[in-house]
């Protein structure tokens, strides 16, 4: 979250698998461009989208040829067939089949390792352009799996690897904040830390600082719960989030317990930016004030372009829990 007024930048989550939402911005910003009232708004206003599957593929092709890999890879997409995103992987596919890659959208379970490839049917897969979440590949399928199996051979090369799973998990941000491990960085790493990370713990009986002060964290968290918010360690689409301002202190509080026995993180609540956006609905414009969060994408760890921008109605802002909708994004400068 940017508060350009105060110039202060949080971040409140790192998605470091494969984060969604790429192909929904590109088509979304095309779309835009096209209605009469953006049209009507470039006389006042120059309008530059950020479009992002270019940086994708170009980021997909250079991690293959750093892997090892040789000539043009067929490119597997993978994901079960029942995720309400499969048409984002359908847009995505057809991007990489326009610039001349082959590309098939495959369940994992339909996969097979053979004579040292991997394959859904006869079509050999080179390059894992992954979306299943490592958690539920491996619940699922196991770790005899075809996909783990290629991947220990070096048969085939998955983007965003395992190893990302550990950045994915909410209590990357309580290795960073803890005070217990301040010792791991420097001082520069820490002044950005305590600039744009938000204060975050793992659940559990234990003292700890906070603003400075020595507290007992559960009880000080329970007496607080307006300044907090509650995570599962390993979960996605909002599930088992709560929200500690608007939250009863029995949910509260049986949360914190919860956290004992299972792996939650606490972090100090960020209040999101709100602002008017209009909406055309039942025929009518809407114009409400709504909760918005920008999320930037980085490619090759290296270039920052584009952002998944959400809008919500309600504080919990993510759309798979019902909470909102994808918008496109644009860089504005005002004409003369």
């Amino acid at each position: 979250f940017f508060v350009a007024a105060e110039s202060q930048l949080h971040f409140v989550e790192y998605n470091a698998e494969t984060p969604a939402g790429m192909g929904y911005e590109d088509i979304l910003a095309e779309t835009f461009m096209e209605l009469e009232p953006m049209k009507r708004f470039q006389k006042y206003y120059a309008v530059q989208s950020m479009p992002m599957l270019g940086k994708l593929l170009a980021a997909l092709m250079r991690g293959y040829k750093d892997w090892g890999g040789q000539g043009m890879p067929n490119i597997g997409i993978i994901d079960w067939k029942h995720v309400p995103t499969l048409n984002e992987h359908v847009i995505i596919g057809r991007y990489f089949e326009r610039h001349g890659m082959k590309a098939i959208l495959a369940d994992p379970r339909d996969l097979v390792y053979k004579n040292g490839h991997l394959y859904k049917g006869d079509f050999r897969i080179d390059l894992i352009y992954k979306r299943v979440l490592c958690s539920e590949l491996i619940s699922e399928t196991g770790l005899e799996n075809p996909i783990v199996q290629a991947i220990k051979d070096r048969a085939v090369f998955m983007t965003n690897s395992f190893s990302a799973k550990l950045l994915a998990k909410k209590a990357s941000f309580a290795l960073l904040s803890d005070e217990q491990n301040s010792y791991l960085f420097d001082a520069a790493q820490l002044a950005a830390i305590h600039a744009h990370i938000p204060w975050t713990r793992r659940v559990a009986e234990r003292k700890t600082l906070y603003q400075g002060q020595e507290v007992d964290l559960l009880p000080f968290i329970s007496a607080h719960k307006e300044q907090f918010v509650v995570k599962p360690n390993d979960e996605y689409g909002g599930k088992g989030v709560v929200l500690g301002w608007e939250a009863s202190q029995e949910e509260w509080d049986d949360t914190l317990r919860l956290g004992l026995s299972e792996s939650l993180v606490i972090q100090e609540r960020v209040d999101p930016i709100y602002k008017d956006f209009p909406a055309w609905i039942d025929e009518r414009l809407d114009i409400h004030e709504r909760f918005v969060d920008a999320n930037p994408y980085v490619f090759y760890g290296q270039t920052v372009h584009g952002c998944l921008t959400r809008l919500s109605s309600v504080a919990l802002l993510n759309v798979t829990a019902g909470g909102g909708s994808v918008v496109p994004t644009f860089l504005l400068q005002k004409k003369d």
